[in-house]
């Protein structure tokens, strides 16, 4: 997708690892201005792009990283105000909250490029359409705005979230694929591939469920 995205052929693309960073494109010149952020989970890979003037990230989770005991999981993730929420829900509807939550929080981190080194809890992440789909606590050192967040259900088990960081609209592309997957719920195995954009999701354009935040 990457090449696609910057019309080269995939063999001539370079990748710089910096200690303390994402991933970036430095080779060759025509698809330096790309940023792109990786995930995968449980039999399920994600990618998402986007044009220089943005950042973005993605996450992919799966509800067997949930396990049996959502709140303990969500004690690594959540604020005090989530988990005090996240109590009050009826115990089978923990777990598919908690990953919408854990998705967009990752999704956060990674475009903010600091990753595993900000904490999940200090990022708040809000559903409602009257405020910042996005804000950070003391410690956090990040601005608030102008964050957007799209949360996908991908499979009856797999949630992922994209984030894009930008002050005017941004196009991302994003990439899904599956191989050989097995999903509970479902008849068997799936084995699909699907490459669609952030703002088509969000209207509704693709058959994949997509909540906007």
């Amino acid at each position: 997708m990457l090449a696609e995205l910057a019309g080269s052929d995939p063999a001539r693309l370079r990748f710089r690892c910096p200690p303390r960073g994402r991933p970036e494109l430095v080779a060759p010149p025509v698809a330096r201005h790309l940023r792109f952020s990786i995930s995968h989970a449980d039999g399920i890979a994600l990618c998402a792009a986007a044009a220089a003037g943005c950042v973005v990230g993605a996450d992919v989770e799966s509800l067997r990283n949930v396990g049996p005991d959502p709140l303990g999981v969500a004690e690594s993730v959540c604020s005090r105000r989530e988990m005090d929420a996240l109590a009050m829900l009826p115990a089978p509807a923990r777990a598919e909250r908690l990953l919408s939550i854990w998705t967009a929080k990752e999704a956060v981190a990674k475009a903010t490029g600091l990753g595993f080194r900000l904490p999940l809890p200090l990022i708040a992440v809000h559903e409602e359409s009257n405020g910042p789909p996005a804000e950070f606590g003391a410690g956090a050192a990040e601005e608030a705005t102008p964050w957007r967040l799209a949360s996908l259900r991908l499979t009856p088990c797999h949630v992922a979230a994209v984030a894009v960081f930008a002050v005017s609209s941004a196009h991302v592309a994003l990439r899904f694929e599956v191989g050989g997957l097995f999903c509970p719920g479902t008849a068997g195995p799936a084995s699909w591939s699907r490459r669609g954009h952030l703002a088509d999701a969000v209207a509704g354009k693709d058959p994949r469920a997509l909540t906007h935040w």
